[in-house]
């Protein structure tokens, strides 16, 4: 099961990647936010052990991964992220990659 603390977990790993805000001009696209979204709810249930889960599990992470990323508002990443801090945090291969890499893009 994915955590009920993911959203507010994803809100602050936003946050901790903006420093500050983008610059003007700097703005990344709705797609590429919400690509960084999805990915943000992949690492967390993956950190839930969703790839290790049965089957009947498996179906079980899918449906909260739904909910919570349509809980996952974009405005943040739209109006906060440079493109660069959403680039940074696609490649991010953990939560912990995620927190360490990107907080200096």
């Amino acid at each position: 099961m994915i955590s009920p603390r993911l959203a507010p977990l994803a809100r602050a790993l936003l946050a901790a990647l903006a420093l500050g805000g983008a610059g003007c001009g700097n703005s990344p696209s709705k797609s590429d936010c919400e690509k960084l979204r999805a990915h943000l709810v992949d690492l967390e249930a993956a950190a839930s052990g969703a790839d290790t889960a049965s089957a009947g599990s498996r179906s079980e992470f899918e449906a909260q991964k739904k909910k919570v990323t349509e809980a996952i508002k974009l405005d943040y990443c739209l109006e906060d992220l440079s493109v660069s801090q959403v680039k940074c945090g696609l490649k991010a291969r953990s939560l912990e990659e995620l927190a360490t890499a990107c907080d200096k893009s």
